[in-house]
């Protein structure tokens, strides 16, 4: 919890110095001097309109989950939408100030199934953008997300508390830096690297595997498993827009993001429920090195699940992923956006192997967390803006994972934002969400963000 203090403290600061030294107008617009007060008005109303939620979200790319998980994502890994209203001059808007800093903070919750052990998540994440210039604008952020201790299953046998009473995570970062370049009032690039460092976590599941030592197994093994995961990843944009005045503007983005991820999982220790001959129930542990050497004299057995072979390696994965991605966008009248976004995934390997994905998620916001490696994802979103200071935003998930890893995902969000004033906004955003595992289990997770953002 100190890093989620630090991290407001920086707020602080940034926000004061900020005050204290009043941003100097470029040369060139200060010897612009308007014809009437008017035009003074036009560009505040503009700057209440604009909703800067173009720059990229760390977590979404990272998964990046991972989600998943991150989604994203693990989840991550969702296209954004370009949310300036047609017709609204974001050069202008950048020559008048000197950059933007956001905080945000983030829960989520989540349901466990035998195959997707999964913890609550506590987020935070501080982003930060300068304006170089009127083309060119750097972006950093870092996102740090707390996994809380995932209370541990009941055995499904005995109903009674397993022998792992306690499991818990750890702190993950996720850190991105990139570079947007406005090409002209049309054209845009950009570019961005990710890292996560390695992060251990432990958390208790059930496991449906036939355990050694258990000759009248009754349910799945209980189990706790350690975790080590990383990951590092570059993307790209390029973008078009009319950048008109009109009823009917339009927008296109192509993005990629190739994120290698790593990981590490193994069996800490094991449990199962025996049954006796006179139809008395005992509890049996057992080892990692039990378990191998199990796995080793029944092959077949233990090949039944991909994912379960992680646990019993000493070895770390590395699996390459690449996302493909693009969002249409077509703003009417200048306050309505419709969106549809979709991304694709590829795979250097079979994601399978880098073991329970969920246990390795990444935040991604107020979006949702992945519980597998993604296949593919469709988002339809719609965006409007009431007023000068008030806006809202909608929209629609719907996916699948890799068929050895997970079935489908559906999820449903929302985005409430209010301009205080022209370089002060909030807003909440909310979301649920539903998983299927690879055996048909469902798990409904829920996602709640409170952020805010100020221009200096």
């Amino acid at each position: 919890m100190r890093a989620f203090g630090s991290l407001s403290l920086v707020v602080l600061v940034v926000c004061a110095a900020a005050r204290a030294s009043p941003p100097d107008r470029p040369a060139a617009q200060s010897q612009q001097k308007p014809e009437d007060s008017s035009e003074l008005e036009k560009s505040a109303l503009e700057e209440m309109l604009e909703e800067d939620d173009a720059a990229p979200d760390a977590a979404k790319d990272a998964t990046a989950a991972p989600s998943p998980a991150a989604r994203p994502d693990p989840t991550g890994n969702k296209s954004e939408l370009a949310s300036t209203p047609a017709g609204e001059s974001e050069k202008s808007a950048k020559a008048s100030r000197r950059g933007e800093i956001s905080e945000e903070i983030s829960g989520a919750n989540a349901q466990s199934t035998p195959q997707v052990p999964r913890a609550g998540q506590l987020s935070n994440n501080l982003r930060g953008s300068i304006y170089l210039s009127d083309a060119v604008t750097v972006l950093a952020g870092l996102t740090l997300t707390l996994e809380s201790g995932a209370s541990p299953p009941l055995d499904p046998v005995t109903n009674k508390p397993t022998l792992f009473q306690a499991s818990y995570g750890g702190t993950i970062a996720l850190g991105t830096v990139g570079v947007d370049l406005d090409l002209n009032d049309h054209w845009s690039l950009g570019v961005h690297f990710d890292g996560s460092p390695s992060a251990q976590q432990y958390i208790s599941t059930t496991l449906d595997v036939t355990a050694p030592d258990c000759k009248n197994q009754q349910g799945p093994v209980n189990a706790l498993i350690n975790t080590h995961s990383s990951s590092v990843a570059v993307g790209g944009s390029a973008g078009y827009d009319t950048a008109g005045d009109s009823n009917v503007e339009f927008a296109l983005t192509a993005s990629a993001t190739a994120t290698d991820l790593i990981g590490e999982q193994q069996l800490s220790e094991g449990q199962c429920t025996d049954k006796s001959a006179r139809g008395v129930l005992s509890s049996q542990t057992f080892t990692l090195g039990q378990f191998r050497a199990y796995c080793a004299a029944h092959p077949l057995i233990c090949a039944r699940r991909p994912g379960f072979r992680a646990v019993l390696s000493d070895q770390t994965f590395s699996v390459l992923q690449t996302r493909a991605g693009t969002v249409a966008t077509v703003t009417l009248y200048g306050d309505t956006d419709l969106s549809l976004g979709g991304d694709y995934y590829f795979y250097s390997d079979d994601p399978s192997t880098l073991g329970f994905f969920s246990v390795r998620a990444r935040s991604v916001g107020g979006e949702g967390v992945a519980i597998a490696p993604l296949q593919w994802m469709l988002r339809p979103e719609l965006v409007h803006r009431f007023g000068k200071s008030f806006s809202a935003r909608v929209w629609v998930t719907v996916g699948e994972y890799v068929a050895s890893s997970g079935g489908g995902s559906t999820g449903l969000g929302t985005k409430l934002q209010y301009k205080f004033t022209r370089t002060f906004r909030m807003w909440i955003s909310l979301s649920g969400q539903k998983d299927i595992d690879v055996d048909g289990n469902g798990s409904n997770s829920g996602t709640i963000a409170l952020g805010a953002a100020y221009k200096f």
